[in-house]
């Protein structure tokens, strides 16, 4: 079940959504009925959002750990030095 969104302040944040997940043959997520999730042979994620200008892909190192994905794929919602005002 995915959360239902908030409507305005004057709607309590309750309930659920239903949802349609999809899964592969070893139970991992394809997706959820918004993204779609892709994986290598050793069951390790290796894009989100796949196929869309919005992709987002993984690398893992020798031993199988998750990378950071790459900067393009972060967001940020921080405000830059030039826009910071005192």
């Amino acid at each position: 079940m995915l959360p239902e969104p908030c409507r305005s302040a004057d709607s309590p944040c309750s309930g659920a959504k239903a949802g349609s997940y999809s899964y592969d043959a070893r139970g991992n997520v394809t997706s959820n009925g918004l993204i779609g999730f892709q994986y290598d042979d050793n069951a390790r994620l290796r894009c989100a959002k796949c196929g869309s200008a919005d992709q987002i892909t993984y690398d893992y190192d020798s031993l199988g750990m998750r990378l950071a994905a790459p900067r393009a794929a972060r967001r940020s919602t921080k405000p830059t030095p030039a826009a910071a005002t005192c």
